[in-house]
């Protein structure tokens, strides 16, 4: 065994031209098994009754133990008010075993697949649900008919937003570890992990609708300022509409092709041993 490597490995060092993989991922368990659960993992405890919009294993085993408790303890004949305290309590001592099974379940392809699905239609009527009053129907339905164009536009960026944020969340919480050792040995050999050209034009369709609304809000107020009244502003946007569209394209374009956005770039760029893109 390299112990150097080991050492590396076991202090979360980045990976050398010289580093032997085994002895490092080797060393990687070892500080894993020390704590099989991050520090700051206990932050999501906070927001663990949503978690399973976001992620499905570990909410809804936190709360099929609240369920499960509750039920069992009613079923001794204890009050419903017991009942409650002592779901909560083992509730949140389950959130443990429940971020483990999250980790188990997040090396599978097909269950991340479902979460990346899941993510935005949840965050976007949540979103929408919230910022309209709550407008739902008699079947307990959003009713976008009574949603405001402006609520739809403000869920669209929500969960544009946070699905880059929670992708951030699974590299440092969740990640595969298959992928891990695969760029770490990629960054061993000294080849650089390149996105993929489809993926690079899937995530700038992400963009466009961030890219034109504030491009367009910040058009809408500097015409605001040098016209007086709404027929100048009217009359603006009649004889340049078709400029403002091209204007809108040719900024989400050079925005994507140049690799500012997030998930644009062709290079991925992230701590090795730490981060992973998935």
């Amino acid at each position: 065994m390299d112990w150097k490597s080991y050492e590396d490995g076991r202090l979360g060092l980045g990976v050398g031209p010289n580093t032997d993989m085994d002895s490092y991922m080797e060393g990687k368990r070892a500080r894993e098994s020390k704590t099989a659960v991050p520090g700051v993992a206990f932050t999501l405890l906070i927001v663990a009754p949503f978690l399973f919009l976001v992620y499905p294993a570990l909410g809804l085993t936190i709360y099929a133990i609240f369920l499960a408790v509750v039920y069992l303890l009613f079923l001794a004949g204890l009050s419903g008010g017991l009942n409650i305290l002592f779901g909560v309590i083992l509730g949140i001592a389950g959130f443990f075993p429940a971020y483990k099974l999250e980790a188990i379940v997040s090396q599978f392809a097909p269950y991340r697949f479902f979460r990346v699905v899941l993510r935005p239609i949840a965050v976007f009527c949540l979103t929408v649900a919230l910022r309209s009053g709550a407008a739902f129907d008699n079947n307990h339905a959003i009713d976008f008919n009574r949603v405001a164009g402006d609520k739809l536009l403000e869920g669209i960026l929500a969960a544009i937003l946070m699905h880059f944020i929670l992708r951030r969340a699974d590299r440092l919480y969740f990640p595969v570890l298959a992928q891990v050792r695969r760029q770490q040995e990629r960054a061993a050999k000294g080849i650089p992990d390149q996105r993929p050209l489809l993926k690079r034009f899937w995530y700038s369709l992400f963009w466009i609708i961030p890219v034109v609304a504030i491009l367009n809000l910040m058009i809408r107020l500097i015409v605001g300022g040098v016209t007086e009244g709404p027929q100048e502003r009217a009359a603006f946007y009649q004889q340049y509409s078709m400029f403002v569209y091209i204007l809108d394209f040719i900024v989400w374009f050079t925005l994507a092709f140049t690799g500012i956005l997030p998930g644009t770039a062709k290079i991925r760029k992230y701590v090795v041993g730490q981060t992973v893109e998935s």
